[in-house]
């Protein structure tokens, strides 16, 4: 009765150490996983940065062309202009 009952368990404990051997697989994977995650989450807050210096900078760019522009052209109605002496005539 006893040998059967030591066979039983340890037909059980094996059971077991397979269950626990699967669990703990599963763990290592969810584990990568959760890293794999933490990753991509890291380069997606990067790509935003990086997307938003961009679009900054781009309006930087565009405000200091309008800016150029403004002055090309008032620069231009300066050099253009006739003196008031001159309609007077």
């Amino acid at each position: 009765m006893i040998e059967s009952v030591q066979t039983v368990l340890k037909a059980v404990k094996k059971e077991l150490q397979s269950k626990i051997d699967r669990l703990e697989a599963v763990e290592n994977q969810r584990t990568t996983i959760l890293g794999l995650l933490q990753s991509v989450q890291a380069a997606a807050n990067e790509a935003k940065s990086l997307q938003e210096k961009c679009v900054k900078k781009a309006l930087d760019n565009d405000e200091q062309r309008i800016s150029v522009s403004s002055d090309d052209d008032n620069e231009m109605k300066q050099s253009t202009s006739v003196p008031n002496s001159l309609l007077d005539q």
